[in-house]
């Protein structure tokens, strides 16, 4: 295949649909990659590497380059402002790379791009900054704590404001400096699926080199590959890609081969799969007994939209489990053919997602405090309709992504109090490395978990379970 961009130029155009155009940096990125599948390793990965980094510097970025340019970083043309927090990015940020190299590219596409006149502009810009690197990342002179840290670790000052009322000013530094902190790939073993043996050698026959995850003693992390999707064991459904706090939802229900759940926002299917795992392990851990592993339990997965449901449909036809079915349904309306029909209930719940900002960096600009309280008004909404469908003594697990304690805390207050459901100990489902933390085991035995970056080994998650009065 030919190609017909550079790679700088690849991601100079995912920054203006990320930024400008506010598409999810995940998506964006995903499918530039998957478009330029003759890229080598170094190339996708610097590739990754300058996108993600861009997005999460954005702030930084734009408050050095207000102080390098009489033009406002908001007046610029998109493509010369992305090509110059991009080369900005990498001259700051990523020493390895020559500064002759990093300049003479960013000219040469904004001469490309059809802007001739102004790769003077461009140039000057970056040797100015290539000159004064040491002192641009100097943000002592600003003597207001909220607005250095919002400089220094480019987050909304509004945001820090709210980390530090749910968590304290140390703890909230240390959400802020887990942005940048190296996240590697977690994948889940699928335990029906194959043996941790067998999973081992089929990686290490595709040279690739994985290490033991924090805390669930099928996680791993990947440490050295080159496409996720061409790896053997991905392909033939032994493994999904899967952080370990949200494996804790799929522990916390705690299901047997009998089980009929009910996943009411499933998209990607990650939590779906694990369930029908455990629903299968389950099963198998009985054939010694009963010489019967037959499952009569299944998950229904839902989800907004027909392309949600295709995003779980790709993940459960590569995996192949036959005890999922799949529907399109908005989670925030009442479905009367399911009125207490379920034994579990998954409300993993849309969320402002300030838990995984290390992940999809644009989420920190484009989320608001009205769009936090429009999400806990959804929030209730849902789990309104949740709880209909769970038969009298079936469980509820309530989840999210985010760090914020109104979507969390004041929405278990709020299921134990309105709904009148039962507040459950995470305890016997939760694994012995993640109880050493004890923050966690006192929270769990009261029936839930939250989860910090900087603090736990993991992205910013909530789990909680409470029992339906029988």
């Amino acid at each position: 295949m030919i190609k017909t961009i550079t790679t700088r130029e690849a991601v100079s155009d995912c920054l203006i649909d990320i930024i400008d155009e506010k598409k999810p940096s995940h998506i964006v990125l995903g499918r530039c990659l998957k478009e330029h599948n003759d890229w080598t390793k170094q190339e996708r990965a610097f590739v990754s590497r300058v996108c993600n980094g861009t997005v999460e510097r954005l702030i930084t970025l734009d408050y050095i380059l207000g102080t390098l340019s009489k033009t406002k970083v908001a007046r610029m043309k998109p493509v010369i402002r992305a090509v110059l927090r991009m080369s900005l990015y990498q001259l700051l940020f990523m020493g390895a790379i020559p500064e002759s190299a990093i300049c003479n590219e960013a000219v040469k596409i904004a001469k490309k791009r059809g802007f001739q006149g102004l790769s003077g502009f461009v140039n000057g810009v970056l040797r100015s900054a290539a000159r004064k690197k040491e002192e641009l990342l100097d943000f002592s002179e600003q003597k207001d704590m909220l607005e250095r840290l919002s400089i220094e670790f480019s987050t909304p000052v509004w945001l820090i404001e709210q980390f530090i009322a749910d968590y304290g000013e140390e703890t909230a530094e240390g959400i802020l400096k887990s942005q940048y902190e190296s996240i590697p790939v977690t994948l889940r073993m699928n335990e029906a699926k194959c043996t941790k043996r067998e999973l081992m050698e089929s990686l290490e026959q595709a040279n690739v080199k994985t290490e033991a995850g924090a805390y669930c003693e099928n996680a791993f992390y990947l440490i050295e590959y080159d496409n996720l999707e061409q790896i053997p064991a991905f392909k033939n459904g032994w493994i999904t890609v899967q952080d370990e706090s949200s494996m804790m939802v799929g522990l916390a229900a705690g299901v047997t081969k009998d089980s009929v759940v009910m996943d009411l926002c499933a998209a990607p299917g990650g939590k779906t799969l694990h369930l029908a795992d455990r629903m299968l392990k389950s099963a198998h851990l009985e054939e010694a007994e009963t010489k019967d592993k037959k499952v009569t339990g299944f998950v229904e997965a839902r989800d907004i939209s027909e392309y949600k449901i295709s995003l779980i449909r790709e993940n459960l036809e590569r995996c192949r489990y036959s005890n999922v079915s799949l529907k399109v349904f908005d989670a925030a309306l009442y479905d009367e053919s399911m009125q207490e029909k379920a034994d579990i209930v998954i409300a993993d719940l849309p969320c402002s997602g300030t838990g995984v900002i290390g992940k999809k960096p644009d989420i920190k600009y484009n989320i608001s405090k009205d769009q936090q309280d429009e999400l806990c008004q959804l929030q209730k909404t849902i789990l309104r309709q949740a709880v209909r469908y769970i038969k009298p003594g079936g469980i509820l697990i309530y989840s999210t992504c985010t760090l914020n304690k109104k979507e969390n805390d004041k929405n278990r207050d709020f299921i134990i109090n309105e709904l009148q459901l039962i507040q459950e100990s995470l305890l016997p489902y939760l694994p012995d490395k993640l109880l050493t933390h004890e923050d966690i085991k006192k929270t769990a035995k009261e029936g839930y978990i939250q989860l910090i970056p900087g603090i736990h080994k993991t992205d910013g998650f909530y789990v909680s379970r409470f029992r339906k009065k029988g």
